[in-house]
C-alpha cells in the first residue's frame, strides 16, 4: 500500500536538521477539502517561523491531495503532507500525524475544529516556555466572549487529583481533537499504536501516559469561535461507550476512578441516546444494549429498559412510567428535556 509524502521548501530546512520546530500543528483529514482549506486559512497566518503544519490525508478522493500539492509548491511556510494509499481508519491516521511531526510540542487539531488560533496561541506559547508538565489542556470558558483575549486561568492537576469530580470536564475534553498540546509525544507513539488501534481515540493514549507521569496544565480561556451545539455525526451511544473504553486504556492503573467519572459524566448522554433511538424506532447494534446496561447503575438500567420495552409497544404508557420514575432515577434530566426528546 503506497504512502506519499511532500513538503514545502521551508519545511525541508527542518528535515535537513538545521532547526527543530518548536510547535507542530497536526491535522488528520479525509474527504473534507473545504473544511481543510478554511482551517488552514485561519491557522497559517498565526504561525511563527519555528512552527510547522503536518497534514495526513487518509486516502481522500475529493481532490485534497492535488490541492495540497499546489499549496506546498507555493507556500513559504513549513508544511508537511502525508497521504495514505487507502483509508486506514481514523485511529491509524491520527497516529500517522504524530509520526510525521518533528516539533518539541504537538497540537493535534481536527480539519473542522472551530478554534480561535489568534487568541489562544500567544497564551499557549507562553505556557509551553515555562511549564514542567508535558500536557496542556484547553477548556473553553463560556463567560469569556468569543474572540475575547481575557487573562487565562491556569491550573496544574496531577494524576492523583485528575479524577476528582471538579475535573470531570477536563476528563471529557481530553478526548477531543484540538484541546490538548503535548511535549515530545513520539516517546509514547509505539505504546499508542499497541493500545490505541481499534479505539475511537487512539491519540489519547499518548496523553494518558503523559498525565500519569507529570500531570496536566489546564487553561480556561476563549478557545472556540463557534459555541453553537450541533447534532453529532456519530452514533451517540456508540460514541460515548467508545470514549469510555478509551479512557480505561489511557489510565489502566486507575480503572475504578475512571469508571466512576465515566458514569458521572456520560449517564445523561446515554439516557438521551436511548430515548432518541426509541423515538426513531431504530434498532440497537448487536450487543449494544447489553454492554450499556453492564456499565450503568441499576436504576439507570431500569429506566433504559422501560424506555426500550415500552416505546415500541405503548408510547403513552412509556411516557407515564418514565415521568413517574424520574424523581428516583433521572435526576439530571428535566421534564423539558425528556419532553423534547420524545416529541420533536
Amino acid at each position: 500500500m503506497s504512502l506519499l509524502f511532500l513538503e514545502s521548501s521551508t519545511a525541508s530546512s527542518f528535515s535537513e536538521g538545521k532547526l527543530r520546530p518548536h510547535l507542530s500543528v497536526g491535522i488528520p483529514t479525509w474527504n473534507r477539502l473545504d473544511a481543510l482549506k478554511q482551517q488552514l486559512a485561519q491557522l497559517l497566518p498565526c504561525l511563527a517561523p519555528d512552527h510547522e503544519v503536518v497534514i495526513c490525508d487518509n486516502g481522500s478522493d475529493d481532490g485534497t491531495w492535488a490541492w495540497l500539492q499546489r499549496l506546498v509548491q507555493t507556500s513559504n511556510q513549513a508544511i508537511r503532507c502525508v497521504r495514505n494509499g487507502a483509508n486506514l481508519g481514523a485511529d491509524v491516521n491520527y497516529l500517522r500525524v504524530f509520526e510525521a511531526t518533528r516539533g518539541e510540542w504537538v497540537w493535534l487539531v481536527g480539519d473542522d475544529d472551530s478554534l480561535d488560533f489568534v487568541n489562544v496561541l500567544p497564551h499557549l506559547l507562553s505556557r509551553m516556555a515555562s511549564t514542567s508538565s508535558d500536557t496542556i489542556l484547553l477548556l473553553d470558558d463560556p463567560s469569556i466572549p468569543i474572540g475575547g483575549n481575557a487573562i487565562v486561568t491556569w491550573t496544574h492537576v496531577d494524576v492523583s487529583n485528575f479524577f476528582k469530580e471538579a475535573n470531570d470536564e477536563a476528563g471529557m475534553l481530553l478526548l477531543q481533537l484540538g484541546r490538548v498540546v503535548s511535549r515530545q509525544p513520539l516517546r509514547f507513539l509505539r505504546s499508542a499504536f499497541l493500545s490505541g488501534i481499534g479505539t475511537l481515540h487512539s491519540y489519547a493514549m499518548i496523553y494518558g501516559a503523559q498525565i500519569t507521569n507529570k500531570g496536566v496544565d489546564i487553561a480556561r480561556l476563549a478557545v472556540l469561535l463557534d459555541r453553537q451545539q450541533t447534532d453529532p455525526r456519530w452514533n451517540i451511544i456508540q460514541g460515548h461507550m467508545g470514549a469510555w473504553d478509551a479512557s480505561r486504556k489511557m489510565f489502566p492503573d486507575y480503572l475504578r476512578l475512571v469508571d466512576s467519572r465515566e458514569i458521572r459524566s456520560r449517564r445523561k448522554a446515554f439516557r438521551l441516546g436511548v430515548l432518541k433511538r426509541a423515538v426513531e424506532r431504530k434498532p440497537f447494534v448487536k450487543g449494544e444494549l447489553v454492554s450499556l446496561l453492564k456499565r450503568l447503575p441499576l436504576r439507570d438500567g431500569m429506566v433504559i429498559l422501560v424506555v426500550v420495552g415500552m416505546f415500541y409497544f405503548n408510547e403513552t404508557a412509556a411516557r407515564k412510567i418514565l415521568f413517574k420514575l424520574k424523581p428516583l432515577t433521572m435526576q439530571e434530566l428535566t421534564a423539558q428535556e425528556i419532553a423534547k426528546e420524545i416529541t420533536y
